[in-house]
């Protein structure tokens, strides 16, 4: 069963042995560049690591970390040239070849279609399980633990993306982006307030997903000593739709299909050559996948399938197989590749005796919800629908990878049995659960594209040696070998190609959130009541927002409501009004006169929900206001005001659903409250400058002294008064807080406007006052 070598490969090698006239690496420059690289390596790392544990950036300072990783590349540079006799020229002379341009080439067209698009949906969080994983990596180097915030997953794949979380977070804080690590958020919940975090850390994903391309090549050129075989499984994997997706989300699917690939090179030199080095890096790998994602332990199938082949390649021509392989089967080698199994398993997931617990219920829970799951994606044919997920991915790729397992099962080499282990394997466990995610078959995915790969070179073969009657066959031959790799990469993998294109396009647009943001925020601003049926998280502090969501929409008020309250604009989620019917008032305010903006989405192949923007009609008529209180300011009108009790300085007070009540009589407050403010202005001519709004809190029997103040911009200093729009209503919220040690009594609650230029200049009322009484309250014991 043993193979022949490709013996251009290795003519190949010996004339580039023979030609290297390179001098020997002992020379006293060689040595004291290698030694002086791996002096800046070792400072690198510590600074890394003081800054990881004590989250400070060591004594060399922010630049100083950087400026030592520099030096590191510079000097590593600078080794590989001095060694090489002639230069980067020589080196190049000797490693280039067609293959290897060509695979190069598709690795980083592979990697730019893996980071184009990385943005998609943020700061919205898109793709499944990412927080769980950014989380996780963002609390270890805030902790400087190793603990995650759950056991869902390993911890091999958190802990890379804690490193690639300090290097973000160091590079934030020589570009001013982060002051602390307290500007990192604890969790996430829908949407990231560092979206940038996440974009180093798809990242990640994206050279994990990139480095099955190469993997996969030689992977193949090492097995089936084929390099056109290999050439076209790196092209398959290279082009996968489903591969490019999930190499653009923190994600653990696609790293462990990489392993799964590389775990093929390893167990190769286990069967042709059988070293120790080859079981224990078998084992390695095998560790780093269990540590990657817990279904990874399927790939332990690999290393005995390739001791066994290994016994059955070293019996000897008179022995028994069945004989040596009784004997021998259990021996040290694989003891060996076990036991690194475990320790690489301990070292990258350390805590899991600590927590085993958690993680015991963890993955009961799983396997409970892939067992017996009821959703629209689970099925009790499992194997139809795990291979459904390739054939959706590329159906010519999956034909051809099922002609490619028919291929090996009857050709009957070695490294074909290998290969087709771990498949038979995972779909064995994976074919027991109902639940069908298409990530899950990620493993599969790349050994379909061996397959495919494979069975192409052989069909190929096979025509070639079946015409021989054609004069063109020699010169068809020999530019075949050359063009139809890349040929029927393009036809298989055509419509891949295609849906990658799109999707890259489709990801790389602003979601349908930040679209409806951006026009909202440009066209009704700070000053207006807006209601969103959007997330908190996405407007912060920005004033005038109220922001509902999930099982509470717009149209759980009617249009009364919000012209009553002054919520001058609805942002409506059409795909919860579509999904609702458009139940409720949704009738109501959809009304083709009132919609302001619609935001389409899937008409215009742009991502997230399509949303309508209307404007409700809000005008001081309308208005249903507690304390209606008049004034006139002469460029300024103010409408009234609302108040009531709440929780936060710079929260936002409405008045409940319901019969709007005006002339209603104030609270009564304790000391410690916070007396919620909504005040609502008409601009009546420009004002031109900035004026600071204040209200002040007067016992009645001493009108002019000032018991608790609050002066401050307007709307939280987003809107100041000189850019105020003529005819604009707009609504303040200067809630003021009483202090713990306010005396009991009735107080005027006074409210005005000055210039803060020194002198206080007030803006004055028409009847020549400074200010105005808004309302009286009672602060009780």
């Amino acid at each position: 069963m043993e193979l022949k070598p490709d013996n251009r490969v290795a003519e190949r090698e010996e004339a580039i042995s023979a030609t290297d006239n390179r001098p020997n690496s002992t020379n006293p420059a060689g040595k004291l560049l290698r030694l002086s690289s791996a002096i800046a390596a070792g400072l690198f790392l510590l600074a890394l690591a003081v800054q990881l544990v004590r989250g400070k950036l060591w004594l060399v300072g922010e630049s100083g970390v950087w400026a030592l990783l520099a030096l590191t590349l510079v000097l590593t540079i600078a080794t590989y040239w001095q060694e090489s006799e002639f230069g980067w020229i020589r080196l190049l002379q000797k490693r280039i070849s067609f293959y290897g341009v060509t695979i190069a080439l598709l690795t980083l067209f592979g990697f730019w279609l893996r980071v184009w698009g990385q943005r998609s949906g943020l700061p919205y969080i898109s793709g499944a399980d990412e927080s769980l994983l950014v989380d996780s990596a963002t609390k270890i180097i805030k902790t400087g633990t190793l603990e995650p915030t759950n056991f869902y997953y390993p911890t091999f794949f958190i802990y890379l993306n804690a490193l690639v979380a300090g290097l973000q977070y160091l590079w934030g804080s020589f570009t001013g982006l982060y002051h602390s690590l307290n500007d990192l958020p604890d969790r996430t919940y829908a949407i990231t307030t560092a979206p940038e975090a996440y974009i180093w850390a798809r990242t990640l994903s994206a050279i994990a997903g990139t480095a099955a391309i190469p993997l996969a090549y030689y992977a193949v050129k090492s097995l089936w000593q084929d390099r056109r075989a290999a050439l076209l499984a790196a092209g398959f994997i290279c082009f996968s739709a489903l591969a490019v997706e999930h190499s653009h989300y923190v994600a653990v699917d696609m790293p462990l299909a990489t392993l799964a690939i590389a775990l093929l090179l390893p167990a190769g030199n286990i069967v042709k050559k059988g070293r120790w080095r080859d079981y224990i890096l078998c084992g390695t790998v095998v560790g780093l996948s269990i540590s990657t994602k817990w279904n990874g332990a399927v790939l332990v199938v690999i290393p005995f399938v390739a001791h066994l082949l290994r016994l059955i390649q070293t019996t000897p021509e008179n022995g028994s197989i069945l004989v040596n392989i009784y004997r021998q089967y259990i021996n040290r080698k694989l003891l060996a590749s076990l036991i690194s199994i475990g320790i690489v398993l301990l070292v990258t997931t350390p805590l899991i005796f600590a927590h085993i617990r958690t993680i015991d219920d963890n993955q009961a829970a799983n396997i409970l919800k892939y067992r017996f799951s009821q959703v629209g994606y689970s099925t009790d044919y499992a194997w139809l629908g795990n291979l459904q997920v390739i054939s959706d991915d590329s159906f010519s790729l999956f034909l051809l990878g099922m002609g490619g397992i028919l291929l090996l099962l009857f050709r009957r080499k070695w490294a074909d049995w290998l290969v087709l282990s771990f498949p038979f394997a995972y779909l064995l466990v994976s074919n027991s659960y109902r639940l069908i995610y298409r990530r899950n078959m990620l493993p599969l995915l790349v050994y379909f594209a061996i397959f495919a790969a494979l069975f192409i070179v052989w069909a190929f073969d096979w025509l070639v040696k079946r015409l021989p009657e054609f004069k063109l066959n020699k010169l068809f031959k020999n530019s075949a070998r050359l063009v139809l790799p890349g040929l029927l990469v393009v036809v298989v993998m055509w419509l891949p190609l295609n849906s990658i294109f799109y999707g890259d396009n489709f990801n790389d647009q602003p979601y349908s959130f930040k679209r409806a943001e951006d026009w909202i925020k440009t066209n009704a601003g700070p000053g207006a009541l807006k209601l969103l049926e959007m997330r908190q998280q996405q407007w912060g502090a920005y004033p005038n927002t109220i922001t509902v969501f999930d099982d509470k929409g717009a149209d759980e008020y009617p249009l009364s409501y919000y012209r009553e309250r002054g919520i001058q604009f609805v942002a409506i989620n059409r795909d919860r009004a579509t999904s609702l019917g458009n139940k409720g008032s949704y009738s109501e305010l959809l009304q083709p006169s009132l919609i302001a903006e619609e935001i389409p989405t899937k008409t215009i192949d742009m991502p997230g929900p399509p949303y309508t923007i209307i404007r409700t009609g809000v005008t001081p008529d309308t208005l249903a206001l507690q304390h209606p209180v008049s004034a006139d300011f002469g460029k300024l009108k103010l409408l009234g005001v609302n108040s009531g009790k709440i929780d936060s300085a710079n929260g936002l007070y409405l008045p409940p659903p319901g019969q709007a009540r005006t002339q209603d009589k104030w609270d009564d407050y304790k000391a410690g409250d916070i007396i919620g403010l909504s005040v609502y202005w008409q601009v009546i001519q420009p004002l031109q400058k900035d004026y600071v709004i204040y209200v002040h809190l007067r016992p009645t029997d001493k009108p002019e002294t000032n018991v608790v103040n609050r002066d401050t911009q307007p709307l939280l200093g987003e809107y100041p008064t000189s850019k105020w729009k003529v005819g604009e209503i707009l609504t303040d919220n200067p809630n003021l807080p009483l202090p713990g040690n306010l005396a009991p009594g009735e107080y005027n609650l006074v409210l005005g406007l000055y210039l803060n230029d020194g002198k206080f200049t007030p803006l004055p009322l028409t009847d020549g006052s400074n200010s105005v009484t808004i309302g009286k309250v009672r602060i009780v014991k």
